[in-house]
């Protein structure tokens, strides 16, 4: 789906002061529009940094709500890298991208996010295997 035809369904985003903790809060105007586009959604093309954040709030307030991942290495990715659940900044990345990323790789390549996930992964199985032990 290209990007311009996405926001023309969901519309944009929506900032609210949450009134218990007085942090702003993103929604998606049309909620409803975008779980209903999401269901098929695979690529997303041409989309800006704007599109990226509106993806990721709308994934994030879905009924049953995605863990979302953002990977990214410029300014504009900065935004959707902050909201994100988890922000995977590459190697060569902008100051500013690797400063709101929870982890920064230091290849410029996919297959290193998928070996850090693989050892965090059984960083943390061994963890919790000692901590039952």
């Amino acid at each position: 789906m290209e990007a311009e035809d996405f926001r023309a369904v969901v519309g944009g985003i929506i900032q609210k002061s949450d009134e218990v903790t007085g942090r702003i809060v993103h929604e998606v105007e049309n909620q409803e529009a975008f779980e209903e586009v999401a269901q098929n959604l695979r690529v997303l093309a041409r989309a800006s940094a704007k599109d990226k954040h509106l993806l990721v709030v709308g994934l994030q307030g879905m009924q049953k709500p995605r863990v979302v991942t953002v990977t990214g290495e410029g300014i504009n990715d900065v935004l959707a890298l902050e909201v994100a659940d988890v922000g995977l900044a590459m190697g060569n990345a902008c100051s500013a991208a690797k400063e709101k990323a929870d982890l920064i790789l230091t290849d410029n390549d996919f297959e290193a996010s998928l070996r850090a996930i693989m050892w965090g992964r059984n960083i943390y199985h061994n963890v919790s295997r000692f901590l039952q032990f």
